[in-house]
């Protein structure tokens, strides 16, 4: 990403990994239980347009901006974020082998961000 010079770049790849990944699961849906109905389809394109996308763009937007290290390290960070915010909003148990898991993330990250 870092090597786009552009915002409008940026959305024009955004947009394309959006497109190959609906020409690819389009086919898939012919195998679904039921059909969906407008209101769920209505609902999709929301979740795929707004916090989404939106995400994308923002993160395309700060990987940019900062080292390919630091965007590596928010990235291996996102998965804590994801547990704990699971657990926070969603009532999702904290199982021994999850904790473990962040823990080793959050080691990891420490250990490639001290200084020597």
């Amino acid at each position: 990403m870092r090597a786009s010079k552009s915002t409008a770049e940026r959305l024009n790849f955004l947009f394309g990994v959006f497109l190959c990944s609906a020409v690819i699961l389009l086919p898939l849906s012919v195998f679904a239980l039921r059909m969906p109905s407008g209101n769920d389809l209505v609902f999709l394109v929301l979740l795929g347009a707004f916090p989404t996308a939106l995400a994308y763009y923002l993160w395309y937007e700060a990987a940019a901006r900062v080292s390919t290290l630091t965007a590596t390290l928010l990235f291996a960070t996102s998965v804590v974020f994801t547990f704990v915010n699971s657990a926070i909003f969603l009532g999702t148990p904290i199982t021994p082998m999850a904790a473990i898991g962040a823990g080793l993330i959050v080691f990891a990250v420490f250990l490639t961000t001290r200084k020597n």
